[in-house]
């Protein structure tokens, strides 16, 4: 048994009418699209509820449920009648995701507002973008904003997830002071090999490996970032891509192989029957692909991941009764 004291509400964080929709395969998309409610969100019911109260407008959006619950079934926001305590947070944002991440960072800093125009309304003035009222409002010194988005990522998110957004950060995000960045994450980044490695350098090595294979993985060079030096400068990359390491390292002795030739006629039949089942590993397990199926359904793997790098390097997939797999 657990518990979890002060709950938290996961709070929405979409652009304008980009938010999720739910309904059912048999309805009409275009009775869903006419249905009030589907205009409806945590985030734009926030706005109204400041529209309409003004006691509402001195909470941020993540001090929201401290003082009003959320109605999923109706879609509304309501004073809360008792002191149950319940803390609001704001679903994560990458920098590389543009005015998606500069929302996030209004809505954390600023309160009362009642619209999406009004939130990017800064003096009277409307910006033209979330990241220009920011920039208005003094909310992002850019380097800033990376180091609090790891920061806030390691309260969450496991080691190998902090060494992908580093490396996203470095591509994407035009981070200016890389080092100190490094050097203050280095400790949460290394986090999981801490628990066989207690060698400081040896622990900058490895992970200074992972960013440079991920690096790799979106067409760019590690010593392009002026972090550490790696020792091994040969370039070669093990690390992130496991399947491919753990297929390269099947070793076949030299006897098993030379016996192949001895078989007799049976024998070679019992072995051509057996090796038609190669490894026997599902076709769900190594393409990542969902065991309930739907039209909509995809392998659920990115093209910078192991699997892909695996699927690139193979020349022939052995599939049993493939013929027989849906779609």
């Amino acid at each position: 048994m657990f518990g979890v004291s002060p709950a938290v509400l996961q709070l929405q964080l979409h652009l304008p009418n980009m938010h999720t929709v739910a309904f059912q395969a048999y309805e009409n998309l275009e009775d869903v699209v006419a249905r009030p409610s589907s205009s409806k969100s945590m985030l734009t019911e926030y706005f109204g509820m400041n529209q309409k109260y003004p006691e509402a407008r001195k909470l941020l959006y993540r001090e929201f449920p401290e003082h009003y619950r959320w109605i999923a079934g109706n879609k509304k926001w309501q004073p809360r009648k008792n002191k149950r305590s319940q803390i609001g947070r704001l679903v994560h944002a990458h920098p590389a995701e543009g005015e998606r991440y500069y929302l996030r960072v209004l809505l954390n800093h600023v309160r009362g507002a009642t619209s999406f125009d009004d939130l990017k309304t800064v003096n009277g003035k409307a910006c033209g973008s979330f990241r220009e009222a920011c920039e208005q409002l003094g909310l992002i010194e850019h380097d800033r904003t990376l180091d609090d988005c790891m920061t806030e990522a390691a309260t969450f998110q496991m080691p190998t997830a902090l060494r992908r957004l580093f490396a996203t950060i470095l591509v994407f995000c035009e981070a200016t002071q890389i080092r100190q960045l490094w050097d203050k994450h280095l400790a949460s980044m290394s986090e999981d090999y801490r628990r066989t490695q207690s060698n400081e350098a040896a622990l900058e090595q490895m992970v200074l490996r992972d960013i440079r294979d991920l690096l790799q993985s979106m067409g760019k060079d590690i010593k392009l970032y002026g972090l550490p030096d790696l020792v091994d400068a040969d370039g070669s990359s093990n690390f992130d891509n496991t399947e491919v390491t753990e297929e390269r390292q099947v070793k076949v002795d030299q006897e098993h192989l030379d016996l192949f030739s001895c078989l007799n006629n049976e024998q070679l039949a019992g072995f051509n029957d057996i090796m038609d089942h190669v490894t026997n590993q599902k076709s769900q397990s190594r393409f990542k692909i969902s065991i309930k199926l739907t039209d909509n359904s995809i392998c659920s793997f990115t093209k910078q991941s192991g699997t892909a790098e695996l699927l690139k390097q193979a020349s022939l997939i052995i599939w049993d009764e493939v013929a027989m797999t849906k779609r």
